[in-house]
């Protein structure tokens, strides 16, 4: 009976764990004994998991293979992320340089519609007014009627107020008869007298201020109504590069246009730290999801295989749904810090188009600080005879004829060409 027994356990002989797994057949801790595979046993050995039994030996041997690939997704993904975010900051660069090219065109000597010549700019009027409405109008915009220091500046004037009519200067005899001074308090110098008309100034029924009319000058009655020119000094734009100085400067164009620039860097850097956030959110969140997949494979693995050891698995199921539970609330939590990203992201958005927005404003502002004047004049006046007469009310764009001389014209005729103009660049 004992050589019986000892000849049925050598029949039967030590299963390896290939053996167990892939038998179709049941067995019993009873019927035989189990002995490792001696290579997986060693392996095993070697990582102090030889006292775990093999079910749990080949779960966190697979778990830690999908945790070696997600560190490398992770790692491949990182250059992708940095790339968008250079060409983000490329973009409000680009736009922020386009801005300032804007600014920089706004610097002018001299206002729009005003003439610059010798280091002075020059407004002729296209309206008519009494003399002292002509002073006012100057003082306005930071001017007065025109001194005359040279005669370089005489010829020019007389010149361009000859093609409009009498033109008042800035010239008067109201305190003392015959005894002319400009309205900066200067006097008349005995060189500038040959430049009134023969017979003038006669002084005939109170003539107390002077006028460039034909060649020359004449005393006219003040109340008379007149074209006038104004003067005042070239102001100087920035000889070097970089951003236009905002202080003592009444415009408040220019002082708007500034406060908008300083936020610019500040919202896009929040803008740049929620997108590293929800490059996290996104990663963290995939990490999560992958970890929950493997370890749903590795139950239903577990199951299909290992009936032999149901009992360490009933276990091993149990730690399973608790770190399920954990994953599930950790994902619940990236899921509400995802909509505060998205929230952030969408502020950021907002805050940027408005400052935009206040950006173009402002330099809207400072071209409207620069047209402060009652009317709107042109320097020169080359109409066609009749012309403009708005023909049929539709006649908005002006043209200029094969004559050199000017048409209103209506602005959605396509047949005709056009004129560009760009600043030249030394």
């Amino acid at each position: 009976m004992t050589d019986s027994k000892d000849m049925g356990k050598k029949q039967l002989g030590p299963l390896d764990e290939e053996q167990l797994i892939s038998s179709h057949a049941r067995y019993s801790t009873k019927d035989f004994s189990f002995q490792p595979n001696s290579g997986f046993s060693s392996f095993a050995g070697h990582l102090g998991l030889s006292h775990i039994p093999l079910a749990l030996q080949v779960f966190f041997l697979i778990v830690f293979s999908v945790l070696l690939v997600v560190v490398l997704a992770k790692v491949f993904s990182i250059p992708s992320s940095q790339g968008q975010e250079q060409s983000s900051q490329e973009k409000v660069y680009q736009e922020l340089t386009q801005l300032k090219a804007g600014v920089d065109r706004l610097c002018r000597p001299c206002p729009w519609d005003w003439t610059p010549f010798q280091g002075s700019c020059y407004f002729f009027s296209v309206v008519q007014k009494a003399w002292n409405d002509s002073a006012t109008a100057c003082q306005k915009v930071g001017a007065q009627l025109v001194v005359i220091k040279s005669d370089e500046e005489q010829n020019f004037l007389q010149q361009s107020s000859k093609k409009r009519g009498n033109t008042w200067m800035g010239l008067i005899d109201m305190n003392k008869e015959s005894t002319w001074h400009w309205v900066d308090g200067s006097p008349l110098t005995l060189s500038f007298m040959k430049y009134w008309n023969k017979g003038e100034p006669n002084n005939l029924g109170e003539e107390d201020c002077a006028e460039f009319k034909g060649d020359g000058w004449n005393d006219s009655k003040c109340d008379n109504k007149n074209f006038w020119i104004c003067k005042k000094t070239k102001t100087s734009c920035p000889s070097k590069a970089g951003w236009m100085p905002l202080t003592n400067m009444d415009t408040g164009g220019y002082s708007k246009l500034g406060s908008a620039i300083e936020e610019v860097p500040q919202a896009s850097n929040e803008r740049r730290a929620l997108l590293s956030h929800q490059d996290l959110l996104k990663t963290n969140a995939s990490e999560q999801n992958m970890m929950l997949s493997a370890l749903k494979e590795d139950v239903r693995g577990c199951r299909n295989c290992c009936s032999g050891i149901k009992a360490q698995l009933q276990t091993t199921l149990a730690e399973f749904k608790d770190t399920r539970a954990k994953l599930m609330e950790q994902e619940s939590a990236l899921k509400e810090l995802q909509d505060r990203v998205t929230q952030g992201l969408a502020k950021a958005g907002r805050d940027r188009e408005d400052i935009r927005n206040e950006l173009l404003r402002a330099l809207e502002a400072v071209k409207q600080q620069n047209r402060s004047c009652e009317q709107c004049p042109t320097s020169w006046l080359n109409w066609n005879s009749g012309e403009p007469n708005d023909s049929r009310g539709q006649e908005d764009c002006v043209m200029m004829l094969h004559s050199g001389l000017w048409n209103d014209a209506p602005c959605t005729n396509e047949r005709d060409g056009w004129i560009c103009e760009k600043r030249s660049i030394c």
